[in-house]
């Protein structure tokens, strides 16, 4: 039974491997053209960068009060600017930057108000 077994299965093989497809390469050879990459132009807004990081800047020297408030002031100038020209993305980040930072500025100030209130109080 072992030996039907074998044979059997060899003579399959020698079956699967007499049958060949024949395959005929197609009679006329078509190239397709592929059209060159076409790079688009990066976009840049410098102005919007640069009101970004001046919004940086004027949040880290907040404490130092002319150039800080200066800083604050062009990177909120140049934030809303850069909103007119794409991309926007920095032109955004700066502006919501320059917001906080005017709130930190307002709060300081109303620190330093009250604080100059109460001296003068305490002293009379």
């Amino acid at each position: 039974m072992d030996t039907n077994y074998q044979e059997e299965n060899q003579e399959k093989a020698v079956e699967s491997t007499q049958q060949t497809e024949v395959v005929t390469p197609p009679t006329q050879a078509t190239y397709q053209t592929v059209p060159p990459l076409v790079q688009q132009p990066i976009e840049k807004n410098n102005i919007g960068l640069t009101g970004f990081i001046l919004s940086i800047v004027a949040v880290v020297i907040s404490l130092v009060p002319i150039v800080g408030w200066l800083c604050w002031l062009l990177g909120l100038v140049l934030s809303i600017v850069g909103l007119f020209k794409k991309p926007r993305g920095f032109a955004i980040a700066g502006l919501v930057i320059s917001l906080i930072g005017f709130i930190i500025m307002f709060f300081l100030l109303g620190i330093l108000g009250i604080a100059a209130a109460a001296a003068v109080a305490s002293e009379m």
